[in-house]
């Protein structure tokens, strides 16, 4: 495995051929904790795109509210000022 994967063809100890053995066997716990890792973050990334998504609806929301608490804009012909002033040269009581 040292010879083929790190193309080292030279003679190796016995205890450098143990400490290889370890690291492979202890691989196959770090490997599942890499890939435990790489979901964690996968959903990190949703998460963080669903808030900016609802942050969005929020500021959408806020803006109406802040609009809806504006006066209302008059919905009768002509504005408020014309129509008391035509009344008041009409000679009209209100």
């Amino acid at each position: 495995m040292y010879h083929v994967g790190f193309e080292e063809l030279g003679e190796v100890s016995e205890e450098f051929r143990a400490e290889v053995m370890k690291a492979a066997i202890a691989w196959q716990d770090n490997g599942k904790l890499v890939k435990l890792n790489l979901k964690y973050e996968a959903k990190i990334k949703e998460l963080k795109t669903r808030i900016a998504t609802l942050e969005k609806q929020l500021g959408k929301k806020k803006a109406k509210e802040d609009a809806d608490d504006e006066p209302k804009k008059h919905r009768g012909k002509g504005k408020p000022k014309e129509k008391v002033e035509k009344l008041i040269a009409s000679n009209t009581v209100l």
